[in-house]
């Protein structure tokens, strides 16, 4: 999962994977940064919340998504 935007900062998103949290993210102006990690998924259903954990910033930014 990419996080990020080319034009604004975001602040501590909040990214899990089948209920196991990834880890909590921000990102300044043209930064972005990769969450991932290996989820086995076991009910046919790839579960992902991002979330915005508050701070000066009230989005998350989420880039793309590869699954393999």
């Amino acid at each position: 999962l990419l996080l990020g935007d080319s034009a604004y900062a975001h602040d501590q998103m909040r990214v899990t994977f089948e209920g196991e949290e990834i880890g909590v993210f921000s990102t300044k102006a043209m930064e972005f940064v990769t969450a991932s990690g290996w989820i086995e998924v076991l009910d046919g259903q790839l579960t992902i919340e991002v979330e915005d954990l508050g701070g000066t910033d009230a989005y998350v930014a989420m880039i793309s998504l590869y699954v393999q």
